[in-house]
């Protein structure tokens, strides 16, 4: 009644429509956009190797004089390089008759290319967190030289492909590769991985080798074709120039040197030699482009017919003496640097204590895959080695040592296995005395082998084998380092090899059976060098025996080596 009736029937006013719908639907759009802004960068970035995968990354090729180096880029045709070209994941290096090349990634890592190669850059980005290099060896060899893990941090995986196989590089690795074959110098850890599709992986270590041939497929065990290092591997041309430039950093050799000879060759004296008297002569060899060679700092004479040079010397000082010998070029620059360590024979550095399983000198017998060596080290070591192998993991500050022997990688085999174990010294080049274990993996008690049980056993005593007169007389020969039974070694070993029957079980050399020789094998072959303990300077005899399946004596042969280090 307060109301007119006009007033009553006209509409109410509606309130005024809210902001927040407008608002909320706005964000939403803008979040779509910025959605497929995301998705559709990131995929142009993932074009140019920026992204998930890390920052697209180039290698720089250094093409060394004296042959060609030919590249494709892109896809493109191939076309002559150029020195220090810059090159991407994709891009592909070969070398002609004569040609190398080296590419250098951007942790360090360097590539070197042989002769009449070819390979592929598959990967090589550059991330913090997770970098990642891969390549392709399709044909020919490479020599790869890995840096340690203080020069690069964080995370990268370094992968190389070849015909056959897969391998994955550590930290410090120096190796060198084909489409069928790895030989190992040098690898933080157990050493490098194999891979190859349908079977287990394995890993080869330092002075190892492994090899499958092209016309081969491989069983299923791949550590069948391991192998312990050729030291004439080390005299090929390619590897002994890619070492003396791992061993220089790369940057000081002079190329036109590499490609003719040697740049410094230091015969006298060997690492770790004992000074009994008060001089020691150094003497050695230079290549062609070496001007200069300063010892100590002191020039010393060069022959300019021969190229050699020798000078005698008095380390200065008591205890340890370091000699530093420099190759250098006509504008002073070291092209070469070689060290060596020589003991005075007053100073005796000491051995290693083995307190497992047994002591020093004495035999072990195992039955199972794996056994560990432990000890004590001398007070003032900086690494222990076993072997040819410098244990990782061992703390100067604890004093103690621990090295594993297993079958998985082959420091453990059937038979017997010798341990020498060493103390380094100094700035770790000064080796001390051994100290030896013997462990045998074989069927008997388990625990110490006394003197008896040891002189009783006919698979390592072969003086309880029998001693007839050879069965098969001319079935057994030697084919190298020379054909016949005589032969002059320089250097730092030599390989022995030749042929026998086919009905040969065991080849036996002075006494030791081979261990990876294979009955029925027609082929064998046998490493002498200073460091197995196994060639001295002077006269060498090695005594060769082949027996059958009982013991008997197949053949017999004496080879004579005249040993010139």
């Amino acid at each position: 009644m307060f109301l007119s009736p006009r007033r009553r029937r006209s509409p109410y006013a509606l309130a005024h429509s809210s902001f927040a719908p407008n608002a909320v639907w706005t964000i939403v759009k803008l979040v779509v956009i910025l959605a497929l802004l995301y998705l559709v960068g990131s995929w142009v970035l993932r074009l140019f190797g920026v992204g998930s995968g890390g920052e697209k990354a180039a290698a720089a090729l250094a093409v060394e004089d004296g042959g060609t180096v030919n590249v494709s880029v892109e896809g493109g045709g191939w076309q002559r390089a150029e020195n220090d070209m810059k090159l991407y994941a994709g891009d592909k290096v070969n070398t002609a008759t004569g040609g190398h090349g080296t590419l250098t990634f951007f942790d360090g890592t360097r590539v070197r290319l042989d002769e009449r190669s070819d390979i592929a850059l598959n990967r090589s980005t550059h991330d913090p967190k997770a970098s990642a290099i891969g390549l392709t060896v399709n044909n020919g060899a490479v020599w790869i030289d890995v840096p340690s893990m203080k020069i690069f941090s964080g995370s990268i995986v370094r992968e190389i492909v070849t015909p056959s196989s897969t391998l994955d590089l550590p930290s410090r690795s120096q190796a060198v590769i084909g489409p069928s074959s790895l030989t190992v110098f040098a690898a933080d850890g157990l050493g490098i991985t194999v891979r190859m599709r349908g079977r287990d992986s394995i890993l080869i270590g330092e002075g190892q080798k492994w090899s499958v041939s092209s016309d081969t497929v491989p069983g299923a065990d791949l550590y069948a074709y391991r192998s312990p290092l050729d030291p004439l591997a080390v005299q090929s041309p390619f590897i002994r120039d890619s070492r003396m430039m791992a061993a220089s950093g790369g940057e000081h050799v002079s190329v036109a040197v590499r490609a003719t000879s040697d740049i410094l060759i230091v015969s006298k004296p060997q690492n770790n030699a004992m000074l009994t008297t008060g001089t020691i002569v150094v003497a050695g060899a230079v290549g062609a482009g070496v001007t200069q060679v300063q010892i100590n700092g002191h020039t010393a004479p060069i022959d300019t017919t021969t190229h050699a040079f020798s000078q005698e010397i008095s380390p200065q000082g008591t205890g340890d003496a370091e000699i530093t010998i420099q190759a250098l070029g006509a504008n002073g620059t070291v092209l070469a640097q070689v060290t060596r360590t020589v003991h005075r024979s007053a100073q005796a550095l000491p051995a290693p204590v083995i307190t497992e399983p047994a002591a020093a000198g004495q035999t072990y017998r195992v039955q199972g895959e794996e056994i560990v060596l432990r000890g004590t080290a001398p007070a003032s070591a900086v690494a222990i080695m076993v072997n040819d192998y410098k244990l990782r993991l061992f703390d100067p500050g604890k004093g103690t040592w621990s090295y594993l022997a297993t079958t998985k990688v082959g420091n453990l085999q059937p038979g017997k296995n010798v341990y020498n174990v060493f103390a380094l010294f100094g700035d770790g080049t000064a080796k001390g005395n051994a100290a030896t274990i013997t462990i045998l993996l074989e069927a008997g008690p388990v625990g110490i082998v006394s003197t008896d049980q040891r002189s009783s056993s006919s698979a390592l005593n072969p003086a309880a084998l029998p001693t007839n007169a050879p069965l098969l007389p001319g079935s057994l020969a030697v084919t190298g380092p020379v054909p016949g039974t005589q032969a002059t070694a320089t250097g730092t070993g030599f390989l022995l090899e030749g042929a026998t029957s086919a009905k040969t079980v065991s080849l036996w050399i002075n006494d030791y059976r081979l261990q990876l020789y294979k009955p029925g094998k027609t082929t064998w072959n046998y490493i002498a060098s200073p460091d197995l303990k196994n060639l001295k300077p002077g006269t060498n005899v090695y005594h060769i025996v082949a027996r059958n399946g009982k013991g008997e004596i197949l053949d017999t042969l004496d080879y004579t080596v005249e040993f010139q280090p």
